[in-house]
């Protein structure tokens, strides 16, 4: 009988701790993006739509029309936390060698990925994805090869830059669903 006691008494557990990491995370609605020093966003906070999670995993593009670079980056959703934190992998790759140049882990974080990835030269940057509604942006958006109902803008700085005016803001396509450096080769070729 003691035995019996036991073995409910573990699976109980197990079964209370899967159901935390398995969706029973309450949803985060407030939004705290702006002022403190902290808005890395380029349009006003009120316009921050949730992050669409569920369609973040995979390739994406970014053309940075100043400097004239392509960058992709491979984003793969990871297994919540048991404190119902979303985290997600960043790499990113070079746009002409399709190698990885950095990597880290983001969070969500009041509507907004979050992350900080360190190069293969050791330097250390500090990214954001933010989702806006495609009629709230200032410009055309471009449209990817996987469409996704948001506009995504990345935010991207050098974590040792202490000036505002450092942080590149661009817009970032999907370009594939798969987890696989080859998209950035296919569409390379293209």
């Amino acid at each position: 009988m003691l035995r019996l006691l036991l073995i409910l008494a573990v699976f109980g557990f197990l079964g209370t701790s899967s159901f935390a990491t398995a969706g029973a995370c309450p949803e985060d609605t407030s939004i705290k993006v702006g002022g403190g020093g902290d808005d890395w966003t380029p349009w006003p906070a009120r316009l921050i739509r949730p992050f669409p999670w569920n369609d973040v995993q995979g390739v994406w593009k970014v053309e940075d029309f100043n400097s004239g670079e392509t960058w992709y980056f491979a984003l793969k959703r990871l297994r919540v936390t048991p404190s119902c934190e979303r985290p997600l992998q960043v790499k990113q790759i070079d746009g002409e060698t399709c190698k990885v140049m950095a990597s880290g882990v983001g969070f969500d974080r009041n509507k907004v990925i979050r992350a900080q990835m360190t190069g293969r030269d050791g330097k250390t940057f500090r990214l954001a994805f933010t989702a806006f509604n495609q009629e709230d942006a200032p410009i055309i958006p471009a449209e990817g090869k996987i469409h996704v109902d948001s506009v995504v803008v990345l935010s991207i700085a050098n974590v040792d830059s202490p000036l505002r005016s450092d942080i590149r803001h661009m817009q970032i396509v999907k370009v594939s669903n798969a987890l696989d450096i080859r998209a950035c080769t296919q569409d390379i070729k293209k």
